[in-house]
């Protein structure tokens, strides 16, 4: 949520960066032997200074071979992580909030191609911005995280929908809608006010009702400060070294855009859920991960809550995410058939980074000096 498009292009390129390269043709090990390595490569990645804890799942196929807690969920008291505590999920999200406007599209109760301010009232000056142009990125609606200060004031308190894009919603549009491709949290926001607008009830609900319910996502919820949910994990910085409590922040601000609780198994099981139409149609599943075309025919490596990436002949579907305490990844070898899904709730333990090496011990691929 915290970063600004230059800060996710760095982390985006870090990360394929740290996916395999030079793949060459390698026997796939077999699940015991993976899960031993993932065991290992966990152990090491928590023993870094700071690191608390690790929610990792893998699946091949349509089998997950690993669903599993690592460290510790709250190190003030002394709980360790196990495969259903719950953790922040921060930008992945959006893969969700996408799948719920998709359905409502497949619904007939609204078009991608509508100006979206036939739903909810934000001015757009005189530029015409459709519900395609949030899902995919290309809208020009300023991102309200990176206002300058925006996390210094005022995100300890809960907030309307509406009241958090105050700081942006009076502001030009950074480009015509459909020209550039520029990662904004505005544009997601927006789609959960619209999903409340459309089914008339709060976006956590509807999320609730129509997906983590039906879907049996028994540990994926809008994350709710007063709300008593088991598992929980506590999220930590790092200061000299040590961990540190994350300062509060309130889950009214990422909202939409980044304010899901979940378990990497249970982000595993939706990936899989996504691939087998049980969540949209194959054709909006299609839809969301098809890189956009921009309207001087250059496309851009995101569909609708999806990165697109090629690393050597191994195309994968991605998306990151980082909030204060927590950082995560859930990424699928589309080839392979290769679901990893990991959440960290400290920065010194990379989720990005585990899942690469995880990667790399499938393919057989020998780690960078």
């Amino acid at each position: 949520m915290r970063r600004t498009l230059s800060f996710l292009i760095v982390l985006l390129a870090l990360s394929i960066a740290h996916l395999p390269s030079g793949i060459a043709a390698a026997q796939a090990p077999t699940d015991d032997a993976l899960i031993a390595k993932v065991d290992a490569l966990a152990a090491k990645t928590l023993a870094r200074p700071g690191a608390a804890g690790l929610s990792v799942a893998v699946a091949r196929g349509d089998r997950i071979i690993l669903r599993k807690g690592y460290g510790m969920a709250d190190l003030e008291l002394g709980v360790s992580a196990t495969e259903e505590s719950v953790f922040r999920i921060a930008s992945v999200t959006k893969q969700f909030t996408a799948a719920a406007i998709m359905r409502l599209a497949e619904r007939g109760k609204l078009a991608l191609d509508d100006d979206f301010t036939k739903y909810i009232d934000y001015p757009t000056h005189g530029k015409t911005v459709t519900i395609r142009h949030l899902l995919n990125h290309t809208s020009g609606i300023r991102n309200y995280t990176d206002i300058p200060g925006f996390f210094e004031t005022g995100t300890a308190r809960d907030l309307r929908p509406e009241e958090v894009l105050d700081p942006v919603r009076n502001l030009p549009l950074d480009f015509e809608p459909g020209t550039k491709w520029e990662y904004s949290n505005t544009n997601y926001h927006l789609l959960g006010m619209i999903i409340e607008k459309v089914s008339g009830a709060p976006y956590a609900k509807h999320m609730l009702d129509e997906f983590f319910t039906p879907l049996n996502l028994a540990h994926t919820r809008y994350d709710t400060a007063s709300d008593v949910i088991p598992g929980r994990a506590r999220g930590y910085g790092v200061i000299n070294g040590a961990p540190a409590n994350a300062s509060y922040l309130s889950m009214t601000i990422p909202y939409s855009a980044g304010g899901l609780l979940s378990t990497a198994g249970d982000l595993v099981q939706w990936q899989l859920d996504l691939m087998k139409g049980e969540v949209v149609s194959p054709d909006s599943y299609k839809q969301m991960t098809t890189p956009t075309r921009l309207s001087d025919g250059h496309t851009a490596p995101y569909g609708f809550g999806f990165f697109m990436s090629d690393v050597d002949g191994h195309p994968n579907l991605m998306h990151e995410g980082g909030i204060p305490g927590f950082n995560s990844i859930l990424v699928y070898f589309t080839k392979e058939k290769l679901s990893i899904a990991v959440i960290s709730n400290s920065p010194a333990a990379s989720a990005g980074r585990l899942a690469a090496e995880i990667s790399r011990e499938y393919f057989g691929v020998k780690p960078p000096d």
